[in-house]
């Protein structure tokens, strides 16, 4: 017999496709090399990468370079990276309308997010 998800020649049934196709999906990652107490070289930066269904052949990447300014702790640089990890999944689950890409950097923790001496960016990547 043939199940609700599968056909009989394996595929994916046209129910499942119909119901993929209004479901959002969203996948995330996050790579990041922060605030340490061993000797490290390179920039304490963060790497966000985003995809949704919406545009399966397109992900978004956020890449936040902290200053190593050793005013902030490493949990404040931990803070910076979730709220860029969030605040990307807030972006790409809303869209643009429901959350704009401004949000991204309003929505940094106050008096941790130094503008004046961290670098954010983003850009599309087709895969």
């Amino acid at each position: 017999s043939e199940s609700e998800s599968e056909s009989v020649d394996g595929n994916t049934s046209t129910k499942d496709r119909e119901h993929s196709n209004k479901v959002k999906l969203v996948g995330v990652s996050c790579l990041a090399a922060i605030c340490t107490d061993r000797v490290r070289k390179g920039q304490d930066r963060a790497f966000v990468g985003v995809v949704s269904n919406d545009t399966p052949n397109e992900v978004l990447v956020r890449c936040l370079v902290i200053s190593k300014d050793r005013v902030r702790s490493r949990q404040d640089q931990e803070v910076l990276v979730s709220d860029l990890v969030v605040n990307s999944l807030f972006h790409m689950a809303l869209g643009e309308e429901g959350f704009p890409k401004d949000h991204i950097i309003q929505g940094f923790t106050k008096d941790i997010y130094m503008p004046e001496l961290d670098t954010y960016s983003e850009t599309t990547v087709k895969v």
